[in-house]
């Protein structure tokens, strides 16, 4: 087989461009520079380029083909959304709890169990259920209708917020997001020919992981411009200057935030939080839009195997997936193997 290292690096380049505008953009460079300007255009011809590769190559990296199936087109944009939402939340919430409720960086981490316990849990609940039942459609609708309810409450949260609360309620995102995960993995796996089951497994992951750092990227933008609105509007004129910091260094720091003096340490606090909350609120018309796409999804009948079609030379199989029952076959249990060679 050949590798194609040519689309993995147009690829790699063509996303690589576009995160460092959205990074880059009002923070060290302007909008509306021409080294902002130039990254978007970098982005938009390598991206044509890599299209037009993938089509003239014969064993491409991202087949294009793949896009016309309705199972995995609409698998890899709700997989883009969900790694929006999910990294929104993990980034931005250890970053709220230091703030708003005085937690150290050292617990923020822990705090964040909540949400991962719901995740694992319905993770494998729905692994389990839809092994027994083989309808798998539902979860997604579900799972993202939870999470929309979830990312709704985490922003309602204030300062004064209790912990109970807040877990209770990264607990319903973590439920929703379990309840996803996994079963678009699945879904698509079960709707690609067995020569494709790796192509499509790495492509969700790939479309997960890259809508997480669109994800960050473009809420971390919206974070700061909302964030320096609210210090404009809540703390005193040159307050932040005196003390030496900045929206900036408040970001990178939030333990600085304590030291303020106590005029200074409440309004800082309030407009960071009602910034963080803010991204919350955005993350749920991107998870109500994940509803949508998850209803458009087909419901194949779920296999049995991924080896079904392929050549049985060579293969094991148990004896309940064997028709005939040659005599040979009916002395063996029903756990028992048998290897199938040439013509026997």
């Amino acid at each position: 087989h050949a590798i194609d290292f040519a689309g993995a690096a147009l690829l790699v380049a063509a996303v690589s461009t576009l995160l460092l505008a959205l990074v880059w953009g009002g923070s060290e460079y302007p909008w509306g520079s021409s080294t902002i300007l130039g990254l978007f255009a970098a982005s938009a011809v390598l991206t044509g380029l890599f299209l037009w590769w993938e089509q003239r190559i014969e064993e491409p990296i991202l087949p294009l083909r793949l896009f016309g199936g309705r199972v995995f087109s609409t698998g890899v944009a709700l997989s883009f959304l969900l790694g929006g939402a999910m990294f929104g939340a993990i980034v931005f919430l250890p970053l709220f709890l230091q703030v708003a409720t005085g937690a150290s960086a050292t617990n923020s981490g822990p705090l964040l169990l909540p949400l991962m316990a719901g995740l694992m849990t319905t993770s494998i609940t729905s692994g389990r259920v839809i092994a027994r039942t083989g309808r798998y459609k539902r979860w997604p609708i579900a799972g993202m209708a939870i999470a929309a309810v979830g990312m709704f409450l985490l922003s309602t949260m204030e300062p004064e917020t209790s912990r109970l609360t807040s877990s209770l309620y990264m607990l319903v995102v973590g439920v929703g997001l379990g309840m996803v995960m996994q079963v678009l993995v699945l879904a698509v796996q079960n709707g690609a020919e067995f020569s494709d089951l790796g192509v499509v497994t790495s492509s969700v992951n790939f479309f997960r992981s890259l809508g997480g750092s669109f994800g960050v990227s473009v809420f971390g933008v919206v974070f700061a411009t909302v964030l320096e609105d609210r210090l404009t509007k809540l703390v005193p004129a040159g307050a932040l200057g005196g003390a030496g910091l900045n929206p900036e260094s408040l970001t990178a720091s939030p333990d600085q935030i304590r030291a303020l003096p106590p005029e200074v340490l409440g309004p800082v606090s309030m407009a960071m939080a009602d910034s963080i909350t803010t991204v919350f609120l955005l993350v749920v018309p991107l998870l109500v839009l994940g509803i949508g796409l998850a209803m458009l999804m087909p419901e194949l009948p779920l296999k049995d195997t991924a080896h079904i079609g392929a050549t049985l030379e060579g293969a094991e199989i148990t004896v309940a997936e064997i028709a005939g029952g040659e005599p040979a076959v009916d002395e063996l249990t029903e756990h028992e193997t048998v290897r199938i060679d040439g013509d026997d």
